[in-house]
């Protein structure tokens, strides 16, 4: 048995397989954001309103702060009014764009958007109402800053921002590349 290991000999066989998996969602992803840029510029979005993979910092739970980042956000006017993230697994990370949205600046990002390229889940950020589950009824411009001005734009209290962190922060935690040898 020298050399096989717990699992005779499968480590191999089983980085392999993850190794290629990840590889798959990363290339699923990089289509999945070309897709969601024609989209956005199909709408009427304008390069500079489109801000891809920016980093922001967000307080954790031990004083410090974490750098986490969204695929796009949409900001118009200086107002960001929308988070989208891409990925293939639609459901689970529904819920990590809502936690950017709400707890990635100082008063929650109006909207968000979840999309594989192909299909799309627009929600209003305050109570997580879905607005839209089809690219092809992503709001324009113009709808979107309509839709943004209709509401309050109040912050969070402390302590439901803090618990959106908190989520966040998992979130990100979990979407780590495997680290080689592991």
């Amino acid at each position: 048995m020298s050399g096989n290991g717990c699992y005779g000999g499968k480590e191999e066989v089983i980085r392999e397989k993850l190794e290629a998996e990840d590889y798959r969602q990363e290339v699923a992803t990089s289509d999945a954001k070309t897709l969601t840029r024609q989209l956005l510029a199909s709408k009427g979005y304008l390069e500079a309103e489109i801000i891809e993979d920016r980093p922001v910092e967000v307080k954790n739970n031990k004083g410090g702060t974490e750098s986490v980042s969204v695929d796009f956000l949409i900001s118009v006017s200086d107002s960001t009014l929308m988070a989208i993230k891409c990925s293939m697994a639609l459901e689970s990370r529904e819920r990590h764009v809502l936690a950017f949205a709400r707890a990635a600046f100082d008063r929650p990002v109006p909207f968000c958007a979840i999309t594989d390229g192909i299909s799309m889940r627009v929600l209003r950020t305050s109570n997580a109402e879905v607005i839209s589950e089809q690219p092809d009824a992503f709001p324009e411009k113009p709808a979107l800053r309509s839709m943004a001005a209709e509401l309050t734009g109040d912050a969070l209290p402390r302590e439901r921002r803090d618990k959106e962190a908190m989520v966040l922060l998992a979130f990100e935690t979990t979407a780590c590349r495997r680290v080689e040898g592991s």
